[in-house]
Parts: structure tokens; C-alpha cells; sequence
């Protein structure tokens, strides 16, 4: 469905200034905890509001990524799943009090 589209957080980004909005994409080192959290309230303190968070966090395992799941030891599954899982589910916890803040302030 979506082969001829272009979909990163910088096409995101860019597509949301695009239609007039500010869109930022910020790298940065999601395998330490805080910073999305950091990021999140100089975003809000800059810009005073908080509309929309794109949640995309990766990590390639230290050991082989190819080859069978069962095959893999635990460690590949925590390194994949504590920066991908845990780090999204922290941004989401650090993103919706604002979010739902900037909701509150949309007229109806």
C-alpha cells in the first residue's frame, strides 16, 4: 500500500510544516533513560503546547540479528524490546499530560 511513500520521521516532520504546523524530528540515544522525557519538555516549553508525537525507537541487537528466534539469546530480545517497547511506552507516558492539556485548549 504505502511502497512509492517515503515514511520517516523526517518525511513526517516535514510534511507536518508543510500544512503548516512545526514539525521537529530529534535524534537522540533512547537506549538512556530520560531523554525522550528531556526532549519532550523542551518541545513543550518551546513551542507551549505539545499536538503531536511521532513514536519510533529502534536498536540493533548486539549480537546476529539473522537466523532463527530460538536460536537467539535473551539479551537480542532485551535489547530490541527495552529501547523499542520501553522507550515508546515512555514517551507516550511523558507526551499525554501535555498532550491531553493541549486538547483541552481546542474550541469546541
Amino acid at each position: 500500500v504505502a511502497d512509492d511513500l517515503e515514511l520517516t520521521v523526517e518525511s513526517a516532520a516535514e510534511e507536518i510544516t508543510k500544512r503548516g504546523g512545526q514539525g521537529h524530528a530529534i535524534p537522540c540515544d533512547l537506549s538512556k533513560d530520560g531523554v525522550i522525557e528531556e526532549i519532550i519538555e523542551r518541545v513543550v516549553k518551546e513551542q507551549e503546547r505539545l499536538d503531536v508525537m511521532v513514536c519510533s525507537a529502534y536498536t540493533t541487537p548486539p549480537d546476529n540479528l539473522r537466523g532463527e528466534f530460538w536460536n537467539q539469546g535473551l539479551d537480542m530480545w532485551d535489547a530490541v524490546n527495552g529501547v523499542g517497547l520501553r522507550q515508546v511506552y515512555a514517551a507516550c507516558r511523558a507526551a499525554a499530560p501535555h498532550m491531553i492539556e493541549t486538547a483541552k485548549n481546542i474550541p469546541q
